[in-house]
């Protein structure tokens, strides 16, 4: 049957969005709960089982140690919100996002100055990462902030490297030997996408887990107790808890 014979009810609610103080454009975001009934005959539903997946991606966790000077850091920008870095660079966290955002960098030895990146002279991670798997062919690093890209770039030639916001979904990581997940955001469904980044039904020597650096009790390891249940990590699920 040619699509210009097939016969679409009126399923669309008007929506006018103000564009500007007289002038208003329709969008076309919301349809009558209807619709959902009618698309149902072009939609084909599968699970991973039904894809031939037999495994689900299983999260292996690693609690990285702070040293000393990265634990005073941390503490004090909790504590006080501003953070003298040197003569020249102070970091602030007037807010309660920014507080976290701030401090969720500091873990992975970066940290944001205005608006320029600054990289810490300690990096517990990276350590972590060189003294457990080393810098080879076949281990994937992934992670959040994009100074912390150049970080990870500094310290390994060998190794992929990637981000877990752009590389989240679309990208087949099947290859890998292992996948370490240096950081990751604030979001629930992000995080469910890049964890099956390692999965290919067609390759059924995939991986089946991942490595994720977590501090105990600062805020990568609160952020993961969110997002694993597909929530989104936020203000009021934020506990503001010395190390």
């Amino acid at each position: 049957m040619p699509w210009e014979s097939i016969k679409v009810p009126g399923y669309g609610v008007p929506y006018p969005v103000q564009i500007s103080r007289t002038e208003f454009r329709e969008s076309y975001k919301l349809a009558k709960p209807e619709l959902l009934k009618y698309i149902e005959q072009f939609s084909v539903y599968m699970t991973q089982a039904d894809a031939g997946i037999d495994s689900a991606t299983e999260d292996i966790l690693h609690y990285v140690e702070l040293d000393s000077l990265t634990k005073v850091m941390y503490n004090k920008l909790l504590a006080d919100r501003v953070l003298p870095i040197d003569a020249t660079h102070t970091v602030v966290g007037d807010s309660i996002m920014a507080l976290r955002t701030q401090l969720h960098q500091l873990e992975g030895g970066t940290i944001k100055c205005d608006d320029e990146y600054l990289q810490l002279a300690t990096h517990p991670k990276i350590d972590y990462i060189k003294q457990t798997w080393g810098d080879v062919p076949g281990l994937g690093i992934m992670c959040y902030y994009k100074e912390e890209l150049n970080l990870l770039k500094k310290h390994f030639k060998h190794a992929e490297l990637y981000s877990s916001i752009r590389h989240a979904e679309g990208v087949d990581l099947s290859h890998l030997d292992t996948l370490v997940v240096y950081s990751f955001g604030f979001s629930g469904a992000k995080f469910i996408q890049f964890r099956d980044r390692c999965v290919n039904v067609n390759n059924k020597s995939h991986i089946n887990h991942i490595h994720l650096l977590l501090v105990k009790d600062a805020i990568s390891d609160q952020v993961y107790q969110v997002v694993k249940d597909k929530a989104n990590f936020n203000d009021s699920t934020f506990k503001q808890k010395e190390l």
